[in-house]
């Protein structure tokens, strides 16, 4: 079944309720099935036999802590970012605090969303009055201004004119707008199509929340799943687990979709999950563990406070708050046209944008932004002010972290199985180690593993007890990586 996530952001909370009231009362049940959850009405899903649409409904009111990482949340499993404006004195009225919010709202739109917007604008009158003309069309010239220094295209937004006093452009069609030819803002939802494609399968874990007197864990689909009889969780704790129930777009299912939302019961782990953690089939393991000391090479554009070389950067990526220092600025660009202005800039400041590369402090979900979009952007946040948001182009792994210990023991033992007694120099190169950096392993193995050097020789005189001891010392060394992941 096809599913499209939508952010819907309200200037006001009486917009909100407005629009509410309005699919309430409207006779939309015959054509879906309507379902809110938790009683501030943070989601609504409408459901019919072909389509599934979730609603995230959120008001910009005064901008509190985590206030933009909750936004951030939300838009990370959004197809259509959709802000509903009043036509005619709110949006010239608009306070500069709040034209702030809207402009990085369009920002972030365009960083996590599928690049399509859509703008309501809602007329205090009957929309098929004749003096609603001018104002409307007012209204589009000045948004359309807007959203173009975004860097938005024609072709990627779209302006429905509502009235959420009598249901015009929501649920009932919309006559005599000259730039709007579409019937009305359901329609659209319905109507749109999603190019959301992940190049792995894996749900995303979003938030914990209560649902028919019972706590779930709330994740988002990227991917197909044709079962979920065989799952893990890759982040905090790489563990598995054995699911008998889960609720698909709040029904009870098995089969999982791109895009679908999904209710995993808390019972069937046995430790609180993060926000960004990934549960996967166990069938096709996810490759999207970045570690210490990788390197992300990032474009960014920049809302407040300058950077430079060696800037230590706090940023939100793959639903986690990691922190990542600054090793070079590649290029600066021109925020409207694109073009680079230049070549390794000694800063990006406030309204910039730039490519640079940053070494990771710590560990986290992520990919670029082409393999899966929604692990591959990020922002940069400091309480409630967002300082910068963008997209992963790049992923450097660290030489070390290529080879870990536990395939360093499973390699040993395979060379060692084969010829019994090998040179040293054949294990040092086979292991893609130096010889001294060999030596260390083996003065770290001795006390485990039962082996002898004569010479330049490396002897096992007892093959069976020498595979079983690295089976032991390979099932330690991994107890130890969990017990780190179950930290993070």
């Amino acid at each position: 079944m096809n599913s499209t996530q939508i952010s819907l952001v309200f200037l006001r909370d009486e917009e909100r309720n407005s629009f509410i009231q309005t699919l309430k009362s409207s006779k939309i049940a015959e054509k879906f099935t309507f379902h809110t959850v938790k009683e501030e009405i943070r989601f609504i899903v409408f459901r019919n036999r072909t389509k599934v649409i979730v609603f995230h409904i959120f008001v910009i009111l005064h901008p509190r802590e985590n206030y933009h990482q909750e936004i951030i949340q939300t838009l990370m499993g959004t197809d259509i970012l959709c802000i509903c404006i009043n036509v005619g004195y709110q949006f010239r009225s608009i306070s500069s605090e709040k034209q702030d919010v809207f402009t990085q709202l369009l920002f972030l739109g365009k960083t996590y969303t599928n690049r399509k917007l859509c703008v309501l604008g809602n007329s205090q009158n009957s929309i098929s009055s004749k003096k609603n003309k001018n104002p409307f069309l007012d209204f589009k010239s000045k948004l359309e201004s807007a959203y173009k220094v975004s860097a938005y295209t024609d072709s990627s937004v779209t302006i429905i004119p509502i009235s959420l006093k009598n249901s015009e452009g929501i649920t009932k069609n919309v006559k005599k707008v000259p730039y709007y030819q579409n019937s009305n803002f359901l329609d659209y939802c319905v109507e749109t199509v999603i190019d959301n494609k992940s190049s792995s399968n894996f749900v995303l874990i979003k938030e914990k929340l209560e649902y028919s007197s019972q706590n779930y864990y709330l994740g988002q689909v990227f991917g197909e799943f044709e079962n979920t009889s065989g799952l893990n969780y890759l982040f905090p704790s790489k563990q598995s687990i054995h699911v008998d129930e889960i609720f698909v777009n709040f029904k009870p299912g098995s089969q999982l979709h791109q895009n679908d939302m999904v209710l995993i019961p808390v019972k069937y782990f046995n430790t609180d999950l993060t926000l960004g953690a990934v549960i996967y089939n166990s069938d096709s393991p996810v490759d999207i563990l970045i570690h210490e000391k990788d390197e992300l090479i990032l474009q960014m554009v920049r809302f407040q406070k300058e950077i430079r070389k060696e800037s230590i950067l706090t940023l939100f990526l793959g639903g986690n708050r990691i922190t990542c220092k600054v090793k070079e600025l590649q290029k600066k660009f021109d925020p409207k046209t694109g073009q680079v202005i230049k070549e390794n800039p000694t800063s990006i400041g406030k309204a910039e944008v730039g490519i640079l590369k940053v070494e990771l402090l710590q560990r986290t979900i992520g990919d670029i932004f082409k393999s899966t979009r929604k692990l591959g952007s990020f922002s940069e946040f400091h309480g409630a002010q967002i300082l910068a948001a963008g997209v992963v182009l790049k992923i450097n792994k660290f030489a070390k972290n290529t080879v870990s210990d536990g395939e360093l023991l499973i390699k040993f033992k395979k060379i060692v199985k084969m010829v019994q007694n090998v040179e040293l120099d054949v294990i040092a190169g086979s292991l893609k180690l130096s010889k001294p950096d060999l030596f260390e392993k083996l003065i770290d193995w001795q006390d485990n593993i039962p082996f002898k050097l004569n010479g330049n020789l490396l002897v096992v005189d007892n093959l069976d007890g020498f595979a079983n001891a690295i089976d032991d010392l390979f099932q330690d060394w991994k107890q130890n990586e969990d017990t780190k992941y179950y930290k993070l």
